[in-house]
């Protein structure tokens, strides 16, 4: 498996180092929100019954759901994640900065799931 992973990681655009550095750091993102929204609910799931999902400054709550739509927001990126490195790949075979375009674009958007998802968790706490 690990020459797998060598062979994908030779690929374009994941050479340049650009693309590699953001490629991991959007990883990170996403493992830091997954781990985030995982222990706040472990460490409030006996008192957690419902989830304040959007707030607005003139009327308070206004979108309240289970507990497990925080998971929302981390596998939104999980899926954009995966498809922007997969299309990424096939940019980079024409020209290498369409795909490290994306890949950086890619870890842009990871950081606004993980601020949301954020925002998402703090209101509950």
């Amino acid at each position: 498996m690990p020459g797998f992973f060598r062979h994908f990681a030779a690929k374009p655009p994941f050479g340049h180092r650009v693309a590699k550095a953001a490629s991991i750091s959007a990883m990170l993102v996403l493992a830091f929100h997954f781990a985030f929204v995982i222990q706040f609910i472990a460490s409030h799931f006996d008192d957690l019954q419902f989830l304040r999902l959007h707030y607005a400054t003139g009327i308070g709550v206004d979108w309240i759901d289970r507990w497990w739509y925080l998971f929302v927001f981390p596998f939104l990126g999980l899926a954009t994640l995966a498809i922007n490195l997969w299309f990424a790949t096939i940019l980079a075979r024409r020209k290498i900065a369409l795909g490290v375009m994306i890949v950086v674009a890619t870890t842009v958007l990871e950081i606004l799931f993980a601020a949301s998802g954020l925002i998402a968790v703090l209101l509950n706490g």
